[in-house]
């Protein structure tokens, strides 16, 4: 009887000579006709290395050029046929490995029975019950609207993390996250995307924001140009005199306005022209970088 290594041998060397001969018509033919029973019959052998990342049996099912249908029905006929030798470390890469088979309405299929099995299980105390009304309409909106109650969290880990994906975000020019990102700015609650029982710090969440913008502006200045007008009135709003929400706020317009990006927005933008100019603007946020350093 072969051992588990002989098998994982065999099957390498029969998976380079396929790759060998992989032009010959005949080779060709046996993979479509005599492989898939090969990987049948071998199945559950070869599932004890997937774990490993060495398990050539992907390659091999590729080889066979059977669609994902008929994929699915070998995996199965391959386990039903040795199930006195499956165990739980075969048994889920095998099963993670069909999944990858699966069409889309089968997996949709799988993943409502198994949603609803596994949410049945678990008590009513402990439920979270998510108004759907309450989520977005679109990804771009939730990711902005997830990134900024994560910039919440009690964990400083979470909202590093947080901060950073902004960064490649800002780095992809994915100027629709952005946006959301700013509207979310004023947002003082959160029960959807945090526990809804739990606070929602989002003085935090704007502390992080502006740190993540005023890196931004100085790595992706494009990509935070059009939130120029919003700094401005973060850096000088009285009614929140956060001192490090406004530094980081007039840190990141100063990086704008060096860069050269910000400054016809903010002389062309009508909220700026009937407030004040752009010379007074910037000599107000001087004053705002020197109080709060003198604070």
């Amino acid at each position: 009887m072969l051992g588990s290594n002989d098998y994982f041998s065999s099957a390498e060397y029969l998976r380079k000579a396929i790759d060998l001969w992989r032009s010959d018509p005949a080779v060709q033919q046996w993979c479509r006709t005599e492989l898939p029973a090969t990987v049948q019959n071998r199945l559950i052998r070869l599932g004890a290395w997937i774990r490993y990342g060495q398990s050539p049996l992907t390659e091999l099912i590729a080889d066979t050029q059977l669609p994902d249908s008929e994929v699915c029905s070998l995996f199965v006929a391959g386990l039903a046929q040795n199930a006195d030798d499956l165990s739980a470390e075969v048994a889920l890469p095998l099963v993670a490995l069909i999944a990858t088979h699966l069409t889309a309405p089968q997996a949709h299929s799988l993943a409502n029975w198994y949603s609803e099995r596994v949410a049945a299980r678990i008590p009513a105390k402990e439920k979270d019950d998510v108004d759907i009304t309450d989520i977005p309409d679109s990804v771009q909106l939730a990711i902005g609207r997830f990134l900024f109650a994560m910039m919440s969290d009690v964990d400083v880990r979470i909202r590093w993390l947080a901060a950073h994906a902004v960064r490649r975000l800002a780095k992809l020019s994915e100027a629709e996250v952005m946006r959301s990102l700013e509207d979310q700015y004023g947002r003082t609650e959160e029960r959807t995307y945090r526990q809804s029982d739990a606070p929602f710090y989002w003085l935090a969440a704007r502390l992080w924001l502006l740190i993540a913008i005023d890196r931004i502006s100085a790595e992706s200045p494009l990509a935070v140009a059009p939130l120029a007008n919003d700094l401005l009135k973060i850096a000088l709003d009285d009614t929140l005199p956060h001192l490090l929400i406004r530094a980081f706020a007039k840190s990141a317009l100063d990086q704008l306005l060096k860069s050269g990006t910000s400054l016809w927005r903010l002389r062309n933008s009508s909220p700026c022209r009937q407030s004040m100019s752009v010379r007074f603007a910037e000599k107000r946020l001087m004053r705002v970088g020197l109080a709060a350093i003198s604070t």
